[in-house]
């Protein structure tokens, strides 16, 4: 039987063996003997004895991208972790966080991409027990963890952030979001952390403005995840760079138009192009979920912001492909509950409903999709929501007819669920 001392000698090795080889077989030797320990004497990794144990090996280990290597790791986990129960993270928290702390800003980019990995594994695992804890006060075990894992890993991942692109830095920024709404309490009764979020938003930002279109579509993913999360209002910060991604992406969201006597005449430019355009319109689909996402929940837009995303959005709708417009047409139905709260009180209502009915009436057209007919009908109803709440506007009357008009047009869809509910809105 192993000491305590000859255990620990025997950890080192292994992380020894597996961070300074480059074989997959011989790294994948260290998960191998990590999962016969597990499998023999699981007790014995918990052990932490005056150094390293072996939970945290065990967990950086599951992301390697060498399928041969995190094999032998995700079984010594699996068998580790059976039984433990909330007993992992409550107990060994700091261990878990050992390794992707140590390697989140190391020189192999693979190493950091783990180690962010890791982090939002051991989130999601303080998440589930902070949310199962029966008695959730701010002197649980559970609060206390939350708190622990936003002071440990928020500044390091807040460095890791910044910079340059680099292969897989999107992992390392997804972190940063996924630790920040998982801790959103603690933050906010921090002092030291109570402006992360701000920080957040200010990296993400510079983020959507670099590398190419896969990434700063992963940034836009994590800005809607962050706002949503947080619940935070920050429109003002985000809108300009998201209206920006749309307007310089969305006119290639039109389907391209090849005439027949040049159809043989697309050069390798051309097939560069057509192969980024799926990139580039899912680009312009998440940025514009990420306006809709940011819309404030406590005030409401300035005229000027409603209008110029109303105006976005609708050259969206009758140009774009179906993501780009199913986008469009659910953030117009979001713009416009946003803002029918506050149109009884004004006499003019802050967008022109009947450009957005020229829109809808567009996709309400669209033969293929049943998708867009479906958030054009969203819209629609959206649109029936605000004017039935409008007060002394002048157009009133026009759009009312403009509405009746659109309705027809649901009313006559062959998809039985898009006409049924037309019906009842025209009741």
């Amino acid at each position: 039987m192993l000491s305590p001392g000859m255990f620990r000698n025997l950890l080192k090795h292994l992380e020894k063996v597996y961070f300074d080889k480059y074989e997959d077989d011989i790294r994948g030797v260290s998960g191998q003997v990590l999962e016969q320990l597990a499998q023999r004497c699981p007790e014995r990794l918990c052990e932490t004895p005056n150094g390293p144990g072996a939970a945290s090996f065990a967990l950086f280990g599951c992301s390697d991208a060498g399928e041969v290597v995190s094999t032998g790791f995700q079984s010594a986990w699996q068998e580790y972790t059976l039984g433990l129960g909330s007993k992992l993270v409550i107990e060994h928290l700091l261990e878990l966080l050992r390794l992707p702390l140590a390697h989140i800003a190391a020189d192999s980019w693979p190493h950091r991409v783990q180690s962010a990995k890791a982090i939002v594994d051991v989130a999601r695992m303080v998440e589930r027990e902070a949310r199962s804890s029966a008695a959730n006060k701010p002197s649980s075990p559970a609060a206390a963890n939350v708190a622990a894992l936003a002071q440990a890993v928020l500044p390091e991942l807040a460095k890791a952030s910044r910079g340059r692109v680099w292969p897989g830095k999107e992992h390392v920024v997804g972190a940063l979001v996924k630790v920040c709404t998982v801790c959103a309490d603690a933050v906010s009764t921090s002092e030291e952390l109570r402006d992360t979020p701000s920080t957040v938003c200010d990296i993400l930002l510079k983020e959507m403005k670099q590398g190419e279109i896969p990434y700063r579509r992963e940034m836009v993913k994590h800005c809607s995840a962050l706002v949503e999360g947080l619940d935070l209002d920050v429109y003002d910060q985000l809108s300009s760079t998201l209206l920006q991604l749309v307007e310089q992406y969305g006119a290639l969201s039109a389907a391209p138009t090849v005439s027949s006597s040049h159809a043989m005449d697309i050069d390798d430019d051309d097939d560069e192009k057509a192969l980024k355009r799926p990139q580039q319109l899912m680009l312009v689909a998440a940025a514009i979920k990420a306006l809709q996402w940011a819309l404030p929940k406590t005030r409401c837009l300035s005229a000027n912001q409603a209008g110029q995303l109303a105006r976005t959005l609708e050259d969206i709708a009758h140009t774009g492909v179906w993501n780009t417009r199913v986008a469009s047409l659910e953030c117009l139905a979001a713009l416009l509950r946003h803002l029918a709260g506050a149109s009884a009180a004004c006499d003019r209502f802050a967008v022109d409903i009947a450009t957005v009915l020229a829109a809808v009436r567009v996709c309400a057209a669209e033969g293929k999709y049943v998708s867009v007919r479906t958030a054009a009908l969203d819209t629609l109803d959206a649109v029936l929501a605000a004017v039935a709440q409008l007060g002394a506007d002048s157009r009133l009357s026009d759009w009312q007819r403009a509405c009746q008009e659109a309705l027809e047009l649901f009313l006559k869809d062959p998809v039985p669920s898009i006409a049924d509910r037309a019906k009842e809105l025209a009741k």
